[in-house]
């Protein structure tokens, strides 16, 4: 299992001309975090990476949120950054009902990007009668929900 750090994000910087020395870079980075936090280390990674490490991980945590961090015009991918989409299980909804009403009663705590139902292993064809939702939350949802009842 990978480690996940808490202070640690990393960026792709293959936009960056590869003839411009790593000090270069190292400023351009330094320069763009410095008004948010302390930055305690910029390492360069394979895969025209930097990993940069954070007194904090707020600061982390805020700049996960993005898909792109821009450094000095230059786009940069922050590595597993943007939305994170997560599988919430639905029990007990009917099997026949359509996923319409399902859909509409999830998306008031986050983004719907799409609706499946479970199967079992050995059963391809069978469903489980759960439902996985594949949604980028925005707030927790509770427990029980009543869709359209």
């Amino acid at each position: 299992m990978a480690r996940r750090f808490t202070r640690t994000v990393v960026l792709d910087l293959s936009g960056f001309s590869s003839d411009l020395p790593r000090y270069d870079v190292a400023k351009m980075v330094y320069k763009r975090f410095e008004g948010s936090s302390s930055v305690q280390s910029i390492q360069f990674v394979p895969g025209k990476n930097v990993q940069i490490t954070f007194k904090d991980s707020k600061t982390k945590e805020s700049i996960e949120k993005h898909e792109y961090i821009t450094i000095n015009d230059v786009r940069c991918a922050v590595v597993g950054g943007g939305p994170k989409v997560q599988s919430v299980l639905i029990h007990h909804y009917p099997f026949e009902e359509d996923n319409h009403r399902l859909w509409i009663a999830l998306s008031s705590f986050g983004e719907v990007r799409d609706i499946q139902y479970q199967h079992y292993p050995d059963l391809c064809s069978i469903s489980t009668g759960t439902r996985v939702v594949k949604m980028v939350r925005n707030s927790p949802i509770p427990r029980s929900l009543d869709v359209g009842g």
